[in-house]
């Protein structure tokens, strides 16, 4: 799996969620994608997916800056790393972090300023997205077909610290 470079302008933003522990991560898809689920297909092959994680402006009351729409306002990157996910069916065993099947689906970090991978552990990441079978390992499938259907970037509040899934 490589960087994938200049993902803001070759990817679409599909998806914002903010999180009541002062992140507020932005979700971006490949095109083909949404026009697969507009069509009502499976996600295809070559789709690759990016989470960029923000912290949120803290406010002068010591809670967290919003904006006019009640929304976290992102200040910097949380981390200097963004997380890709990238559904192939030619990955080799040498390019999977486990060695489970998801539907083709494999996960990386990547450091944002550089594109350096990122190696560390990632059954995090499987172990989380297992969860997730029903809807080809996508928390976000919904908000998927709602953006696939409308052409609105999605916002959803999450209550859940961390990472642990909303759903």
């Amino acid at each position: 799996m490589t960087y994938p470079a200049g993902y803001r302008e070759t990817l679409t933003h599909y998806l914002t969620v903010d999180r009541g522990d002062g992140v507020t991560r932005n979700i971006y898809i490949s095109p083909a994608a949404i026009d697969a689920v507009r069509r009502g297909d499976r996600i295809p092959d070559g789709t690759i997916t990016v989470i960029e994680a923000f912290d949120a402006q803290r406010a002068v009351n010591g809670g967290y800056a919003l904006d006019s729409r009640g929304r976290l306002i992102a200040e910097s990157l949380r981390v200097d790393e963004i997380h890709v996910g990238e559904r192939r069916s030619t990955w080799l065993i040498e390019d999977t972090h486990a060695n489970t099947n998801f539907e083709g689906w494999n996960f990386r970090a990547f450091n944002f300023e550089t594109g350096a991978p990122i190696d560390r552990e990632l059954n995090e990441c499987f172990n989380c997205h297992d969860r997730a079978f029903r809807t080809e390992f996508v928390f976000t499938r919904d908000e998927l077909e709602d953006f696939a259907r409308t052409g609105t970037i999605q916002y959803f509040y999450c209550a859940a610290p961390a990472r642990i899934p909303c759903q």
